[in-house]
């Protein structure tokens, strides 16, 4: 089930210009690239299946997780003030969420920081045994059309205000 779904999920973004290949590692994962005008820049999206503790079924959850930004190069007080700030957005946003994630290069085991730091917007949909293909490729299709609204709206100011470039009233104004 999941190939399929994740099949005509991709045709239907190549008939909407979209991009979006499809890539068999562990798992078969599709990837996406929103670019202008859908968004302010082009990020990256990965969507996938996967299984939840206690999940009796294979593919419990169906996921979407966007790279919004490296912030690799923000200093601590900018990373300080951007996980302050997610966390009030996080708060009032329709679906989904942000998050900071951090990857360590398997051959830097000897650093104490991470060798790259992202801002990742995910949404996650509890699909259980739904067996309906068409209502979770739909459903899919829904949520990146959702991710693509608030990328568009959130990401930017988000990093601006991190980096002292949105001001506080400015980012107030966004969470109302």
């Amino acid at each position: 089930m999941v190939e399929d779904v994740l099949n005509n999920l991709k045709e239907r973004l190549d008939k909407n210009k979209i991009p979006a290949k499809i890539v068999e590692e562990d798992r078969p994962v599709l990837t996406v690239l929103l670019t202008k005008p859908v968004t302010d820049s082009d990020i990256y999206g990965d969507i996938f299946f996967a299984t939840y503790g206690g999940d009796p079924f294979d593919n419990g959850l169906a996921v979407i997780q966007w790279e919004a930004a490296d912030i690799t190069d923000y200093s601590p007080a900018e990373h300080a003030e951007l996980c302050a700030a997610l966390s009030l957005l996080n708060a009032v946003l329709p679906t989904g969420g942000y998050a900071v994630f951090t990857e360590d290069a398997a051959d830097d085991a000897e650093s104490d920081y991470p060798s790259k730091i992202t801002l990742i917007y995910r949404i996650v949909i509890p699909v259980g045994d739904i067996a309906d293909k068409k209502w979770i490729t739909d459903e899919l299709y829904d949520a990146i059309e959702t991710s693509a609204a608030v990328l568009k709206t959130t990401a930017g100011p988000l990093c601006g205000y991190a980096k002292g470039e949105v001001s506080g009233e400015e980012f107030r104004e966004l969470l109302s």
